[in-house]
């Protein structure tokens, strides 16, 4: 559901089989092969430690880095990915796959310049790479930079023109510029080639909801949480519509709902322990707000705050 968390990037279509140098001792062979194996059967140290062996024994190797990178990724060990990526990239820039790798190894961590970087790297030696693209634009839009995502989603929209993925993003960056019309027409564009997205269908209640549209926002919220029940900020949502809407019972409700799939979803507190401020319910409130107390409690200040204006004791 979350269209921002890397995916799709698995082992058995990724992992180097065959080593980029041509010339094999037996041994550094079945050294290379036993990585090979513990890398299949997620024993990834165990294969970090063939594939450096290797190397000690069969010199630098673009292919044993790389695959070195991966095992560290997919054990979600990033920062030691990253060295890995780079010097299988040094022996061969012209991977695009690795300089995919290492760029998810920087968006992982947040590193949304370098993750750009690599990304733009990966589209150099593969412009048909469309997941490289939409993340290229993730990671610009990450840094504010709205126009050159757009520009960058727009390249994955060229390379396929059904990626509802790129048009929800475009969506979503217009909408940060406030370019609502614009926000608007991508999400449906999205929604015309994927109808059960769940994301597009929240980024267009979210579009609506900026401009005081709550009926809308409303209805597209009800669509995302229909579709995505597992997902808390959905229900947190449809939550805020309904309580734009004074439509009290049914805000408490989505509220709780988001906090039974979190029960330290602090934003939902804080908003449910409000609407019972606002109903005047101060023995609810008062239990909220010492629900949020240790979870946030800046948020708890504000609703504290709230509940002795409001005439709470």
């Amino acid at each position: 559901m979350i269209p921002r968390k890397i995916v799709g990037l698995t082992l058995a279509a990724v992992i180097v089989a065959i080593s980029f140098t041509n010339v094999w001792a037996q041994t550094a062979s079945q050294i290379f092969a036993n990585g090979q194996e513990n890398f299949k059967a997620k024993r990834y140290d165990a294969a970090i430690a063939d594939f450096r062996k290797y190397i000690a024994m069969a010199g630098e190797d673009s292919g044993a880095y790389f695959n070195i990178g991966l095992a560290y990724y997919l054990s979600s060990r990033y920062n030691d990915a990253i060295p890995a990526f780079q010097s299988s990239a040094r022996l061969k820039p012209d991977n695009a796959k690795t300089h995919r790798y290492m760029a998810a190894s920087h968006y992982e961590l947040k590193n949304y310049d370098s993750a750009a970087t690599s990304y733009q790297n990966c589209t150099k030696y593969d412009p048909n790479n469309e997941d490289c693209w939409v993340y290229l634009g993730n990671s610009l839009d990450y840094q504010a930079k709205y126009n050159e995502a757009i520009a960058a989603y727009m390249k994955a929209v060229e390379v396929n023109p059904k990626n509802h993925l790129a048009f929800a993003e475009i969506g979503v960056a217009h909408h940060r510029q406030k370019n609502y019309p614009a926000a608007i027409e991508a999400l449906n564009k999205s929604l015309a080639i994927k109808s059960d997205y769940a994301f597009s269908h929240r980024s267009l209640g979210n579009v609506y909801y900026a401009q005081a549209n709550y009926t809308q926002a409303i209805a597209s919220y009800k669509r995302a949480a229909t579709l995505a029940p597992e997902d808390k900020v959905n229900f947190k949502l449809l939550g805020d519509g309904y309580y734009q809407t004074k439509q009290w019972a049914l805000s408490e409700q989505n509220y709780l709902k988001a906090i039974e799939l979190d029960p330290k979803y602090a934003n939902a507190m804080f908003w449910l322990g409000s609407a019972y401020v606002v109903q005047k319910k101060f023995a609810l409130a008062k239990t909220q707000y010492n629900e949020l107390l240790p979870i946030d409690k800046t948020l708890a200040a504000d609703l504290w705050t709230k509940y002795t204006a409001a005439g709470g004791k």
